[in-house]
């Protein structure tokens, strides 16, 4: 069995006036409220367990003194619906030693566990743990806690954290694909520097990591086509799509969707005529596109279509320069555009299929403007029809924008609520260079100090600002999150 780490981990440790017992006190829920996505099985040093094995559909009581159960709805442990939080207690008679915890997933969503440890004195203080991680069916997580009843001893809790499992290309494996074909849970694939002429597949797979080892653009590959797949990331590409006949990434949706994909770091570009940068069909939720460069692809940057899907969240990324337009939403998405640039789209003569910033296809039955999000984002210079519903930048911004938006910026400022005007909509005024293309923001670029720090998304983890650009600089720099995947000068 492998052992993997929880994406995010935040432990916070406080003190407080308990000291009536000696006591371990362990909860498990869902962040955010609902049933929790795990189970946990609590083991003392002497190999003793207690608590719940949804793969072996088991509950163990072997602790002396200690109880597993539910809380928050009755107790379906035996093949109910499931119940809000999951508790572990040793009341009075917690014994000294280390406790291990591994918690096992039973459905993709984040969790919460919370531990409470608290020694008998007069004025001792209870130990309070949080940490916060992402569960997926028969993912194992371990944590680690020591318990000492000694009012002197520091007590402690800890996560676990294995050893990376890396397959590394072409040292181990000559193309990505065999290495994919190869993974299991866990694995990380290092793609080293170099032309690899293939088109990635990744069927199938859950909690693997495809990424490059050398410094920015220099691991090429024609694309990726993700299928059936869960909690993976796509990381540090050049994806040049030329020649392929087909979108530089596809995540497939209905029957073979996928779930918590992160695309991080790529330059997707040269996707053909009749093709995109990145496809996302229906379903796909929590996906998460972060820090990419998508320019002059033959059509959309990133299109998103059929009826239903998301969230998805846009985070960061500099969408110029592609054929149609930068963004194409269908109707029922739910999606987050958040400090994004979404500028200099609409390249190609005519107007079929849009030529906008953003193009949100038109309602005619269900749907609404809150289920796509604007926030910070400059969508300027884009060649879209001017009607009386659509702007240069945003096409069917009628059914677009509403009071969810703010903080965007598009060349007339004009279009609603949530927008305002420009101070430039020249390409100059704000990289580096266009020929050759540089998207590097100048000093002076009005995306500098434009994006948020923080917004309040429906996933802490999925819709989170990223921590670096896509060269790995730390954001931010001044006073805000730049915008785009450049964390400027």
């Amino acid at each position: 069995m492998k052992y993997f780490a929880s994406l995010l981990i935040i432990p916070l440790l406080y003190a407080l006036p308990l000291g009536q017992s000696n006591s371990i006190h362990i909860q498990l829920s869902k962040l955010g409220g609902g049933i929790a996505p795990a189970k946990f099985i609590v083991e003392d040093e002497l190999g003793r367990r207690t608590g719940r094995d949804p793969i072996a559909d088991t509950t163990i009581r072997e602790i002396p003194g200690a109880h597993y159960g539910s809380e928050g709805l009755d107790d379906h442990e035996s093949g109910g619906p499931g119940d809000l939080w999951r508790v572990f207690d040793i009341w009075d008679s917690a014994a000294k030693g280390t406790y291990t915890i591994k918690v096992i997933g039973t459905s993709a969503d984040s969790f919460h566990l919370n531990i409470q440890i608290s020694r008998i004195g007069v004025g001792v203080k209870a130990a309070i743990f949080n940490f916060f991680g992402l569960a997926s069916p028969g993912q194992v997580t371990e944590y680690r806690i020591y318990y000492d009843p000694d009012p002197t001893k520091t007590l402690t809790a800890e996560l676990i954290t294995p050893t990376e499992n890396i397959l590394s290309v072409p040292a181990e494996f000559a193309t990505t694909q065999a290495a994919v074909d190869a993974s299991q849970p866990g694995d990380i694939i290092e793609v080293n520097p170099g032309f690899y002429n293939e088109l990635v597949n990744i069927t199938g797979k859950d909690s693997i990591s495809v990424r490059t080892t050398s410094s920015i653009d220099g691991v090429i590959c024609k694309g990726f086509l993700l299928k059936q797949s869960h909690q993976v990331t796509v990381k540090g590409f050049v994806v040049d799509a030329s020649g392929t006949s087909d979108h530089g990434i596809v995540l497939m949706g209905g029957n073979n969707q996928n779930s918590d994909l992160t695309l991080e770091a790529n330059e997707i570009k040269n996707a053909g005529s009749n093709f995109s940068g990145v496809s996302v069909a229906r379903g796909n939720p929590r996906t998460r596109i972060v820090n990419n460069r998508i320019h002059s692809n033959g059509r959309n940057g990133i299109r998103i279509i059929d009826a239903t899907g998301g969230p998805h969240y846009l985070v960061n990324n500099t969408i110029v320069q592609n054929g149609w337009n930068g963004v194409d939403v269908a109707r029922q998405h739910v999606i987050y555009l958040v400090n994004n640039i979404l500028s200099f789209n609409g390249t190609k003569p005519g107007s079929t299929g849009g030529r906008y910033g953003v193009l949100r296809e038109a309602m005619t039955g269900p749907g609404a403007a809150a289920d796509i999000t604007l926030l910070s984002n400059l969508i300027v210079g884009n060649h879209g029809n001017v009607t009386s519903s659509s702007s240069q930048d945003l096409g069917n911004y009628v059914q677009t924008l509403d009071a969810t938006d703010s903080g965007n910026l598009t060349t007339s400022g004009a279009e609603g609520s949530g927008v305002s005007a420009s101070p430039t909509a020249i390409f100059a005024d704000i990289f580096v260079s266009q020929t050759p293309l540089d998207l590097h923001l100048k000093a002076s670029s009005v995306a500098i100090d434009r994006g948020r720090n923080s917004y309040n998304p429906p996933e802490a983890t999925a819709g989170a600002i990223p921590p670096n650009d896509f060269e790995s600089e730390n954001r931010p720099k001044g006073a805000a999150v730049d915008l785009g995947a450049d964390e400027g000068p």
